[in-house]
Protein backbone atom coordinates (compact mmCIF):
# COMPACT_ATOMS: atom_id res chain seq x y z
CA UNK A 1 0.00 0.00 0.00
CA UNK A 2 1.59 2.97 -0.82
CA UNK A 3 0.11 6.90 0.50
CA UNK A 4 0.19 10.41 -0.92
CA UNK A 5 -0.46 13.52 0.62
CA UNK A 6 -2.71 16.28 -0.72
CA UNK A 7 -0.45 19.41 -0.96
CA UNK A 8 -2.92 22.21 -1.52
CA UNK A 9 -6.16 23.72 -1.09
CA UNK A 10 -9.06 22.99 1.92
CA UNK A 11 -7.63 19.29 2.20
CA UNK A 12 -4.11 19.93 2.89
CA UNK A 13 -2.23 17.60 4.56
CA UNK A 14 -4.51 14.94 4.09
CA UNK A 15 -3.22 11.67 3.51
CA UNK A 16 -4.38 9.40 0.52
CA UNK A 17 -3.34 5.27 1.00
CA UNK A 18 -4.06 3.63 -2.65
CA UNK A 19 -2.99 0.05 -3.60
CA UNK A 20 0.01 -1.21 -5.42
CA UNK A 21 -0.76 -1.69 -9.00
CA UNK A 22 2.05 -2.42 -11.54
CA UNK A 23 3.25 0.47 -13.79
CA UNK A 24 1.29 3.18 -11.39
CA UNK A 25 3.50 6.15 -10.53
CA UNK A 26 1.70 8.48 -8.61
CA UNK A 27 2.36 11.82 -9.49
CA UNK A 28 5.15 14.04 -7.63
CA UNK A 29 4.46 16.72 -5.24
CA UNK A 30 6.49 18.89 -7.10
CA UNK A 31 4.50 18.12 -10.69
CA UNK A 32 1.32 18.69 -8.84
CA UNK A 33 2.45 21.96 -7.05
CA UNK A 34 3.76 23.49 -10.52
CA UNK A 35 0.69 22.18 -12.29
CA UNK A 36 -2.00 23.77 -9.99
CA UNK A 37 0.42 26.88 -9.58
CA UNK A 38 -0.16 27.31 -13.60
CA UNK A 39 -3.61 26.36 -13.80
CA UNK A 40 -4.96 29.15 -10.61
CA UNK A 41 -2.55 31.74 -12.60
CA UNK A 42 -4.79 30.98 -15.44
CA UNK A 43 -8.01 31.46 -13.58
CA UNK A 44 -8.85 27.91 -14.49
CA UNK A 45 -11.88 26.20 -12.35
CA UNK A 46 -14.84 24.14 -12.66
CA UNK A 47 -15.34 20.52 -13.69
CA UNK A 48 -11.17 18.37 -13.72
CA UNK A 49 -11.34 15.26 -15.64
CA UNK A 50 -8.25 12.93 -14.42
CA UNK A 51 -7.38 10.36 -17.17
CA UNK A 52 -5.89 7.17 -16.43
CA UNK A 53 -6.29 8.34 -12.51
CA UNK A 54 -4.38 5.75 -11.04
CA UNK A 55 -3.87 6.63 -7.38
CA UNK A 56 -6.66 9.79 -8.12
CA UNK A 57 -4.28 12.46 -6.22
CA UNK A 58 -4.64 14.86 -9.40
CA UNK A 59 -8.55 14.67 -8.74
CA UNK A 60 -8.19 14.79 -5.01
CA UNK A 61 -5.96 17.79 -5.47
CA UNK A 62 -8.39 19.46 -7.91
CA UNK A 63 -11.02 19.20 -5.73
CA UNK A 64 -8.93 20.64 -2.75
CA UNK A 65 -8.20 23.47 -4.34
CA UNK A 66 -11.48 24.44 -5.64
CA UNK A 67 -13.02 22.29 -8.75
CA UNK A 68 -16.76 22.27 -8.74
CA UNK A 69 -16.43 18.69 -10.24
CA UNK A 70 -13.83 15.61 -10.25
CA UNK A 71 -14.19 13.20 -13.07
CA UNK A 72 -11.75 10.09 -12.77
CA UNK A 73 -11.23 7.59 -15.35
CA UNK A 74 -9.48 4.56 -14.38
CA UNK A 75 -9.35 0.85 -15.06
CA UNK A 76 -8.26 -1.15 -12.61
CA UNK A 77 -10.67 -2.21 -10.09
CA UNK A 78 -8.48 -2.02 -7.40
CA UNK A 79 -7.99 1.10 -8.07
CA UNK A 80 -11.18 2.06 -8.24
CA UNK A 81 -12.39 1.16 -5.04
CA UNK A 82 -9.65 3.16 -3.82
CA UNK A 83 -10.39 6.25 -5.19
CA UNK A 84 -14.16 5.74 -4.31
CA UNK A 85 -13.05 4.74 -0.78
CA UNK A 86 -11.39 8.30 -0.12
CA UNK A 87 -13.63 10.67 -2.07
CA UNK A 88 -15.75 8.99 1.03
CA UNK A 89 -13.53 9.26 3.91
CA UNK A 90 -12.79 12.92 2.52
CA UNK A 91 -16.72 13.81 2.80
CA UNK A 92 -16.45 14.84 -1.36
CA UNK A 93 -18.61 11.97 -3.00
CA UNK A 94 -20.89 14.63 -4.07
CA UNK A 95 -17.98 16.15 -6.15
CA UNK A 96 -16.89 13.07 -7.78
CA UNK A 97 -17.71 11.37 -10.78
CA UNK A 98 -15.88 7.62 -11.41
CA UNK A 99 -15.80 6.01 -15.09
CA UNK A 100 -14.26 2.45 -15.07
CA UNK A 101 -13.25 1.84 -18.37
CA UNK A 102 -10.01 1.22 -20.45
CA UNK A 103 -9.41 4.54 -22.13
CA UNK A 104 -9.56 5.40 -25.26
CA UNK A 105 -12.23 3.17 -25.71
CA UNK A 106 -14.59 3.76 -22.53
CA UNK A 107 -14.49 8.05 -24.20
CA UNK A 108 -16.54 6.43 -27.01
CA UNK A 109 -18.98 4.95 -24.89
CA UNK A 110 -19.61 8.01 -22.68
CA UNK A 111 -21.88 10.97 -22.93
CA UNK A 112 -20.99 14.18 -20.54
CA UNK A 113 -23.57 16.13 -19.08
CA UNK A 114 -20.76 18.21 -17.62
CA UNK A 115 -17.79 18.90 -19.97
CA UNK A 116 -14.70 19.47 -18.63
CA UNK A 117 -12.33 22.39 -18.23
CA UNK A 118 -9.31 20.57 -17.54
CA UNK A 119 -8.87 17.02 -18.71
CA UNK A 120 -5.42 15.86 -17.09
CA UNK A 121 -3.64 12.69 -18.74
CA UNK A 122 -0.76 10.64 -17.32
CA UNK A 123 -0.73 7.39 -18.99
CA UNK A 124 2.19 5.06 -19.60
CA UNK A 125 4.63 6.64 -20.69
CA UNK A 126 5.89 6.35 -24.47
CA UNK A 127 2.68 4.85 -26.03
CA UNK A 128 0.61 6.26 -28.67
CA UNK A 129 -2.27 6.60 -26.44
CA UNK A 130 -2.35 10.10 -26.22
CA UNK A 131 -3.19 10.89 -29.53
CA UNK A 132 -5.60 8.19 -29.74
CA UNK A 133 -7.20 9.52 -26.25
CA UNK A 134 -7.24 13.44 -27.72
CA UNK A 135 -8.63 12.12 -30.52
CA UNK A 136 -11.45 10.59 -29.00
CA UNK A 137 -11.92 13.57 -26.94
CA UNK A 138 -12.33 16.09 -29.93
CA UNK A 139 -14.51 13.12 -32.00
CA UNK A 140 -17.19 12.59 -28.97
CA UNK A 141 -17.64 16.02 -28.72
CA UNK A 142 -16.42 15.49 -24.63
CA UNK A 143 -14.94 19.01 -24.39
CA UNK A 144 -15.47 22.57 -24.31
CA UNK A 145 -14.30 25.06 -27.04
CA UNK A 146 -11.87 26.19 -24.70
CA UNK A 147 -11.21 23.14 -22.28
CA UNK A 148 -7.06 22.63 -21.73
CA UNK A 149 -5.42 19.11 -22.63
CA UNK A 150 -2.91 18.84 -19.90
CA UNK A 151 -0.49 16.03 -20.74
CA UNK A 152 2.52 14.84 -18.16
CA UNK A 153 4.78 13.05 -20.25
CA UNK A 154 8.53 12.04 -20.68
CA UNK A 155 11.17 14.76 -21.48
CA UNK A 156 11.92 11.97 -25.09
CA UNK A 157 8.32 12.32 -26.10
CA UNK A 158 6.98 15.15 -28.25
CA UNK A 159 3.70 15.83 -29.40
CA UNK A 160 2.42 17.70 -32.25
CA UNK A 161 -1.14 17.94 -32.42
CA UNK A 162 -2.85 19.05 -35.55
CA UNK A 163 -5.79 21.78 -34.78
CA UNK A 164 -4.46 22.58 -31.16
CA UNK A 165 -2.53 25.73 -30.11
CA UNK A 166 -0.11 25.45 -27.05
CA UNK A 167 -1.14 26.60 -24.03
CA UNK A 168 2.15 25.85 -22.15
CA UNK A 169 4.91 23.95 -21.69
CA UNK A 170 7.31 23.29 -18.98
CA UNK A 171 9.58 20.81 -18.02
CA UNK A 172 9.35 19.90 -13.90
CA UNK A 173 11.55 17.63 -12.83
CA UNK A 174 11.93 14.60 -14.84
CA UNK A 175 8.84 15.27 -16.60
CA UNK A 176 6.80 17.63 -18.96
CA UNK A 177 4.08 18.99 -18.93
CA UNK A 178 1.96 20.18 -22.07
CA UNK A 179 -0.95 22.03 -22.59
CA UNK A 180 -2.97 22.58 -25.45
CA UNK A 181 -6.75 23.98 -26.27
CA UNK A 182 -8.37 23.46 -29.61
CA UNK A 183 -7.25 26.08 -31.73
CA UNK A 184 -10.03 29.00 -32.08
Amino acid sequence: MGFLRIIGGDLRGRKINFPEVAGIRPVESKFRRSFFDIISSMGVGGIFMDLFAGSGIMGFEAVSRGFDLVIFVERQKKLIFSIKEYAEKLNIEQKVRIISGVIPKILNQIKLDDKPDIVFLDPYYETEIVEETVDALLSKDLLKEDTIISIKHSKRERYEMPGMEMVEKRIIGDSVLTMVRQNK
